[in-house]
């Protein structure tokens, strides 16, 4: 195929060569016509002159030679003419060859540039086939290393796990030979250990029992200490209430009034409010044991825990029974 500037380049040149052939045509039909009318003129003359001839006297002869000298140069126009006309034809084909053997060259150059191009491509196909086998070769090689590669970790990795197995079990057998000794000595340890304990156990025991007769005869004389005390401090505070109480009004009744104390003598409730027993003694018993606050409560922590039966506050009952 032709480049498309020289293509262009081609049709500028023939229609550049069509249009002089064209002008150089109608010049020549021209120039031939001009002398066609001249000639009429001259054979219109002629037959005058014959009809002069027979009827008037004969021209001069300068006249006759004027005739003459046209005629001539009219045939040397018409023979210039014809042989322009000769070589305008000499040269349309001079130029039709030069075309036909410019396009015969035309077509010579596209098919030498058609065969130059298949040959172009051709070596391309070619480089690009020895570019393909060289990389399908490269990746064949890149597959067998990565294979051997794949197969040598695969070698080593497996070495590894056995020689691990085998390290496992030569540790699970040292682990269990060492379990069995020390559950052996474990056995052995507990044996004596249980035998010194039993014997331990033993003089406890005995010990306990020597502790437990000494404690008990100890604690009934300090319980029937406590209790004294225990006693002496109940009375304390029933008789700082029955101080407080105006017995006058309520003569001959009585009434059982509930309280919580804290360890300052200090009186938290009352129960229900209302105590068990005549209503006007249960009044003037809490009205009583208010105006005795705060309340006498031994300081002695053993006697405290006696009267309070080991509580922080001590729950007791005050009894309103005023004699005569």
């Amino acid at each position: 195929m032709l480049d498309p500037s020289l293509r262009r380049a081609l049709w500028w040149s023939v229609g550049a060569h069509v249009a002089l052939a064209i002008l150089l045509t109608v010049s020549f039909d021209f120039s031939h016509k001009r002398p066609i009318g001249t000639t009429v003129q001259i054979v219109q003359a002629t037959l005058i002159t014959d009809a002069t001839e027979t009827k008037a006297p004969k021209k001069k002869p300068d006249a006759q030679k004027k005739k003459e000298d046209q005629k001539r140069k009219l045939e040397e126009e018409r023979e210039k003419r014809q042989e322009e006309a000769e070589k305008l034809k000499e040269e349309q084909q001079r130029q039709a060859e030069a075309e036909q053997q410019r396009q015969a060259e035309e077509a010579a150059a596209e098919k030498a540039a058609q065969e130059a191009a298949i040959k172009r491509k051709a070596l391309q196909d070619q480089k690009a086939r020895e570019v393909e086998d060289a990389k399908l070769k490269a990746e064949q090689a890149n597959q067998r290393k990565a294979k051997e590669a794949r197969e040598k970790v695969e070698a080593e990795k497996k070495a590894k796990e056995l020689e691990a197995k085998k390290k496992a079990e030569a540790e699970k057998k040292r682990k269990e030979e060492e379990a069995q000794k020390k559950a052996e000595a474990d056995k052995k340890r507990k044996a004596d250990e249980a035998k010194k304990r039993q014997q331990l156990e033993e003089l406890e025991r005995q010990m306990q029992a020597d502790l437990a007769a000494e404690m008990e005869a100890m604690e009934a004389s300090q319980a029937a200490a406590v209790t004294g005390e225990v006693n002496e401090w109940v009375m304390r505070i029933q008789g700082k209430v029955m101080r407080n109480l105006n017995s006058e009004s309520i003569v001959g009744r009585t009434c059982v009034i509930p309280i919580r104390v804290t360890r300052k003598g200090l009186v938290l409730d009352f129960g229900d409010g209302k105590g068990k027993g005549d209503p006007l003694a249960c009044e003037e018993g809490v009205r009583a044991v208010k105006k005795a606050e705060p309340l006498p409560m031994p300081p002695d922590d053993i006697i405290f825990k006696s009267l309070c039966k080991g509580s922080e506050l001590c729950e007791m009952n005050i009894h309103i029974a005023p004699e005569r």
